[in-house]
């Protein structure tokens, strides 16, 4: 029998023998199960959590920089930029990227290609000097009530200069659900109204307590590091 972080694998019999100290976070999926049931993609070293957002991040580094810095106009306005973050034979890489109107993504293309896989999806938040200039700005409303539907990857990655933060759908089903039952943009403005601190930290705040919700099939997730390549989950 090996012992993997906080779970019992017994090789005679091939079977977890303890349930995964997280599995309250994938209500969908079998708590015996290993990675979603993927090994070949994810990987979970630790027994505590799948490390995908990581590896997609490591992935578009690059892309992610270059999408900030499109996303500010000699004008002094700001447009955000978007993409979509796909994998094909073992490859991860950003396509279909496209600086939006105004301050918003639209137009957005969020597709993948043939022999590709949709692997999430990613968005610039800049804020002109005349909006107050901020950085390291989380997810909003709109961008839980986006992924929520599911069309556009199981990873949502925002890049806001000083930080980058992920939203992961761990479970479709629970987070349409959750969308369909509540007003998510209502809970978010109410805990932003309610929050402390700084801009951001309300922000954060403010999607925190609508992704920990119960039942939301969400988790979030903010960088850790200078070069925004570690996350941690936030709770």
């Amino acid at each position: 029998m090996n012992y993997f972080g906080a779970r019992y694998y017994d090789s005679d019999l091939g079977r977890w023998t303890s349930v995964d100290p997280l599995a309250d976070k994938y209500p969908g999926w079998s708590p015996f199960n290993y990675t979603l049931n993927n090994p070949l993609k994810y990987i979970d070293p630790d027994g505590f959590d799948v490390k995908d957002v990581q590896k997609l991040v490591k992935a578009i580094h690059n892309d992610l920089n270059k999408a900030w810095k499109n996303s500010f106009n000699n004008d002094g306005t700001v447009q955000e930029v978007s993409g979509a973050i796909v994998s094909k034979n073992g490859n991860i890489y950003a396509k279909n990227i496209i600086k939006g109107s105004s301050d918003a993504a639209t137009g957005y293309d969020f597709s993948a290609g043939k022999g590709e896989t949709l692997e999430g999806n990613f968005h610039t938040h800049p804020y002109s000097q005349t909006e107050g200039g901020y950085t390291g700005i989380a997810a909003s409303g709109g961008d839980i009530i986006h992924q929520a539907y599911g069309q556009s990857g199981a990873i949502m990655i925002i890049e806001s200069g000083t930080q980058r933060f992920a939203l992961e759908i761990t479970d479709i089903k629970s987070a349409q659900s959750f969308m369909k039952n509540n007003d998510i943009q209502k809970m978010w403005d109410t805990a932003f109204k309610n929050a402390k601190g700084t801009f951001q930290e309300r922000v954060i705040s403010a999607t925190s307590s609508v992704v920990n919700k119960k039942g939301s099939g969400f988790t979030f997730y903010q960088s850790t590091d200078k070069d925004k390549k570690k996350f941690e989950e936030v709770r």
